[in-house]
């Protein structure tokens, strides 16, 4: 049994069934986290996309940014990624002194990198999930918004940039990279051709993924001209729980002035 079932068995054992909904996407059944908005007014459905290999309320995930969107009118599912594939050579990290230059890059978690393969069966498992709760959304009047963090964020980056139909009416990225150079510097490109409205955030304290392009992930959607593209910082430590209540201040701020 797989730790991305483990995790699902471990909600539903200690959450009643109010608070989470089983989904079914085209290749897996996974549990989100569910919350109702807390006040008269109904945004919609905002998915909180977790970085691959965290819970669903683990420390650093997006879990305790649900209730601050349920006070600003949004439903929220909280999701995992499915597990990131790993290539057999590199199961552990890389410590090749010589090349200064990647280590320095290199991201505190120890993630493999992924052949192309991979990389397109991640993102085809993880867009799919993305598209089983945007199906759950359509039950509910307003918008879909999504939010994806870390590597999920990337790889939705990566799809939404060559999918033209079937997106959700905006995306909030939290701190995306991907642990491969060229694929990191592509995020730029891909930021810049997305779409639809994308809110960038990212804080001093994310990994050098994220950090080495955050410049040019605003560079490239200003020669784009894209529209209603925003980058924030998160001022203050690391994105714990203590940050959310800013995130979704930038958040609900961004929305306001796209007119929602």
């Amino acid at each position: 049994m797989s730790s991305d079932s483990l995790v699902d068995q471990d909600v539903q054992r200690a959450l009643p069934e109010h608070a989470y909904r089983q989904l079914q996407s085209a290749e897996d059944s996974f549990v989100a986290l569910f919350s109702e908005h807390s006040i008269a007014n109904n945004m919609g459905v905002a998915i909180l996309l977790n970085d691959t290999g965290m819970a669903h309320t683990s420390p650093q995930s997006l879990g305790p940014l649900a209730r601050y969107l349920n006070a600003e009118g949004w439903v929220t599912l909280v999701m995992t990624a499915p597990p990131l594939p790993r290539s057999a050579e590199s199961q552990s990290p890389v410590t090749n002194n010589e090349d200064t230059e990647t280590a320095d890059i290199r991201p505190f978690e120890a993630i493999a990198q992924t052949s192309v393969e991979q990389f397109e069966t991640f993102t085809t498992q993880l867009t799919q999930r993305v598209d089983a709760a945007k199906e759950f959304a359509s039950g509910y009047p307003g918008f879909v918004l999504v939010v994806a963090q870390g590597i999920s964020a990337a790889a939705l980056l990566n799809r939404y940039s060559e999918q033209q139909q079937n997106l959700p009416d905006a995306l909030v990225t939290v701190s995306p990279y991907w642990p491969d150079r060229q694929r990191n510097h592509q995020l730029a490109q891909q930021m810049a051709e997305v779409p639809i409205p994308v809110l960038d955030i990212y804080n001093r304290w994310n990994n050098a993924w994220t950090l080495s392009e955050r410049q040019q992930r605003l560079i490239a959607a200003q020669k784009a001209l894209k529209l209603h593209y925003r980058q924030r910082e998160i001022i203050g430590t690391q994105l714990i729980a203590g940050q959310y209540p800013y995130i979704a201040k930038e958040v609900q701020g961004w929305l306001i002035y796209m007119g929602w």
